[in-house]
C-alpha cells in the first residue's frame, strides 16, 4: 500500500463483540445516479493507478461518489458528512440518547467543504481503497443507506473530537460488527493531528480491520521491551496496519511475522471470511498469462528487454 511517513498518537478503540442493536439514524448524501456510473468509475480507475499522485481540485459531486469497485456488493461506506445515532449500542453503551458527529470540517465552516478538506476526502479514500485492494469491496464515499449495508458492509463515520463523547481514542470500533445494522465504526479527525490526512485513513482503515474481526498487532515481553506493547509501531519503514502505523512510509496487513508478535492471526484470511478475493488480474500459466509489452525497441524491431505492468496481487499464492 502507498502510505506517507508521520507520526501520530493512537489511543482506545473498543474491541468487545456486541449483538445487532435498531438501525442508526443517520445524514447522508444521496446514491449517485446510474448515468453518472461510467463517468465514477473512470475517475475512480484514474486515481487508484499506481504512481498518480493524490487527486485535486475535484468537485463535491466527485469527491462524494467516488467508488473503487461499484460493481461490488460488498461495501466499505466512508462517511465525511456529518451523522446523527440514536437507538443503537453505542447510544446504549455511552448513555446518550443521541450521538452527533460534525462533519470533516478544517475551517471552522461545517456547513460546506473547502478544497483542502475534499482533498484530504480523497486522499483518504484512495488509501483505504488500496489497503482492501485485494478483495472485492467497493470502498466508497457515496451512502447507499443503512438498510443496504446489512449483511454486506460497514460505515466508518468520519468527524469531531473522541471528547465530545467517548473519551481518549483515534478511532473505535466493534470487533465482528461488519454488517450489522447500528454498528458503524468511528474515527476522530480532531483527535488525529488533528485533521491529518495519513493519520485518518490509517485509522480508517484499522477500525475497518476490527468489524473484520481483527484484533491489535502488539509486541510480547522481550529483552529489547520489558513490558512489552499493546500497540507495535513497525520497524525500518513499515508497520502493520492493526498495530500503531502512523509513522510508517509502508503500513500493510501481517500474520504476525515479526519478532515476539502477540497476534498470529492472519489479516487476510480473517477479512476474507467476510470479503471474497478480487478475482486475479493475470493468469497463473503460460497459457493464461497477460503478455508484457516492451517499452521500446532495438534496430530491426527486436525488443530492447524493458517491460512493465501494474496491478493489485489479490492472491497470496498468485506468482
Amino acid at each position: 500500500a502507498r502510505h506517507r511517513a508521520a507520526a501520530a498518537q493512537f489511543a482506545g478503540d473498543s474491541a468487545a463483540a456486541a449483538a445487532a442493536a435498531a438501525a442508526a439514524v443517520v445524514q447522508r448524501h444521496t446514491r449517485p445516479q446510474a448515468t453518472r456510473q461510467s463517468y465514477e468509475q473512470q475517475l475512480s480507475d484514474v486515481l487508484l493507478t499506481p504512481g498518480q499522485p493524490d487527486p485535486g481540485e475535484l468537485t463535491a459531486s466527485e469527491v462524494f461518489t467516488l467508488s473503487s469497485r461499484p460493481g461490488s456488493k460488498y461495501k466499505l461506506v466512508l462517511d465525511f458528512d456529518g451523522s446523527t445515532l440514536a437507538g443503537t449500542v453505542w447510544n446504549e453503551a455511552s448513555k446518550l440518547d443521541t450521538i452527533v458527529t460534525p462533519p470533516y470540517d478544517k475551517d471552522g465552516d461545517p456547513g460546506t467543504f473547502n478544497a483542502d478538506e475534499l482533498e484530504d476526502i480523497a486522499a483518504v479514500w484512495r488509501a483505504v481503497a488500496e489497503d482492501y485492494a485485494p478483495f472485492d469491496v467497493d470502498v466508497t464515499t457515496a451512502d447507499p443507506g443503512d438498510a443496504a449495508l446489512i449483511g454486506v458492509g460497514q460505515k466508518v463515520i468520519i468527524g469531531g473530537a473522541s471528547s465530545n463523547w467517548f473519551g481518549a481514542a483515534g478511532g473505535i470500533a466493534y470487533v465482528n460488527s461488519f454488517g450489522r445494522p447500528g454498528m458503524p465504526c468511528f474515527v476522530f479527525p480532531l483527535s488525529l493531528g488533528p485533521n491529518n490526512p495519513k493519520f485518518i485513513w490509517e485509522a480508517v482503515a484499522h477500525e475497518l480491520g476490527h468489524a473484520l474481526g481483527l484484533l491489535h498487532d502488539g509486541v510480547l515481553p522481550n529483552p529489547a521491551m520489558p513490558r512489552g506493547t499493546d500497540y507495535y509501531s513497525g520497524q525500518g519503514s513499515w508497520a502493520p496496519l492493526m498495530g500503531l502505523p502512523f509513522w510508517a512510509d509502508v503500513t500493510t496487513w501481517d500474520a504476525g511475522e515479526y519478532p515476539f508478535s502477540n497476534n498470529n492471526q492472519d489479516d487476510l484470511a480473517v477479512i476474507g471470511r467476510w470479503l471474497p478475493r478480487a478475482p486475479m488480474q493475470a493468469g497463473t500459466s503460460i497459457s493464461t498469462a497477460t503478455a508484457l509489452t516492451a517499452a521500446s525497441a532495438l534496430p530491426g524491431g527486436a525488443a530492447n528487454g524493458a517491460a512493465s505492468a501494474t496491478g493489485v496481487v489479490t492472491n497470496n499464492s498468485q506468482p
